[in-house]
C-alpha cells in the first residue's frame, strides 16, 4: 500500500544535501541576476544618437552587439614602398607599424589601425611593405534591460528616436514582446527556482509534489524567451544607421 502522507523531501535527504541544493539554487539566482543586469553602463544606440565609445567593441557582456568592421590592405614595392614607409615614419614614428605594439607615445590614434606583417628595409629605406588598415567601430551595445527598454519605447516610425519628432505615431509594436521578455525571462526564472525550493522543503503529498514539478517542467522552457525574442529583436527595435559615408567618417574621427 502506497504512502500518501505529506512529507518534506528536505527532511528525508538530510541537512547536508538540503544545504547543497539551497546553495545551488541561490547560485542560479545570482547567475540569472548577473546576466539580466550586467552591461548597462556600456549601452549605446549607435549613429542615431551619441554613438558608442570605441572600448565597447572589447566587451562581451551584452545581450547583443553590432560592430562595423572594415579592412583595406596594400602590397607596395620600390618607390611606392619607400614613399609609404616615409609617410608612416613621419606620421606614426615608425616605418613598419603593427597596431599599438610599435607605436611611440603620442602617436595619432589612426596609426593603431595600421598593421604591417611584412617590411623589407634596405639602407634605412622601405623596399617592400605588405600592410592592412583595420577599423572596427561599435554601432550598438545592448544589455538585457536596454533591449527591454527599447522594445517598450520604440515608436512604429523609425524616424522617431526621442518621442518628440513630428513623425512619431505613438504606436509601440514592440511592447507585447517586451512584456513577454520581462515576465518569462526576468521574473519567471526566479519564481521557478523559488517554487522548486518550496516543493523541496514543504511537507506535500507525493501527488501534489509530482503535479507541481510536472507543470514547472512544462512552463520552465519559457525561461528561454530571450533567445526566442532575439530572432526578431532587430526588426522590432527599428534601430537604423542611415548615414552617408561622410557621416560615418565624421563619427569615426570623433571617436578617435
Amino acid at each position: 500500500m502506497s504512502d500518501h502522507r505529506a512529507r518534506s523531501l528536505a527532511a528525508a535527504v538530510g541537512l547536508r544535501t538540503s544545504l547543497l541544493i539551497s546553495t545551488l539554487a541561490l547560485t542560479a539566482h545570482a547567475l540569472f541576476l548577473y546576466g539580466q543586469l550586467v552591461g548597462r553602463e556600456d549601452d549605446c544606440p549607435g549613429f542615431n544618437n551619441t554613438g558608442c565609445d570605441a572600448s565597447v567593441a572589447d566587451k562581451s557582456d551584452s545581450m547583443m552587439e553590432i560592430d562595423l568592421s572594415a579592412s583595406l590592405g596594400y602590397h607596395a614595392h620600390g618607390l611606392l614602398a619607400a614613399a609609404a614607409g616615409a609617410l608612416e615614419a613621419s606620421a606614426c614614428g615608425t616605418d613598419c607599424p603593427f597596431g599599438d605594439e610599435t607605436l611611440p607615445p603620442g602617436a595619432p590614434p589612426a596609426c593603431a589601425t595600421l598593421e604591417c606583417d611584412a617590411c623589407t628595409i634596405v639602407a634605412g629605406v622601405a623596399a617592400e611593405q605588405r600592410c592592412a588598415g583595420k577599423l572596427e567601430v561599435p554601432v550598438a551595445h545592448m544589455s538585457y534591460l536596454y533591449a527591454v527598454t527599447q522594445l517598450w519605447g520604440q515608436d512604429l516610425s523609425p524616424a522617431c528616436q526621442t518621442g518628440t519628432e513630428p513623425e512619431c505615431t505613438h504606436i509601440y509594436p514592440g511592447r507585447p514582446a517586451a512584456a513577454t521578455l520581462v515576465v518569462f525571462s526576468f521574473i519567471w526564472p526566479h519564481l521557478k527556482l523559488l517554487l522548486l525550493q518550496l516543493f523541496f522543503y514543504l511537507p506535500l503529498r507525493p501527488a501534489a509534489r509530482r503535479n507541481g514539478n510536472y507543470w514547472l517542467a512544462f512552463f520552465g522552457k519559457w525561461t528561454l524567451a530571450d533567445v526566442l525574442v532575439m530572432t526578431c529583436l532587430l526588426g522590432l527595435l527599428n534601430i537604423n544607421a542611415h548615414s552617408s559615408i561622410g557621416d560615418v567618417w565624421s563619427s569615426v574621427r570623433a571617436q578617435q
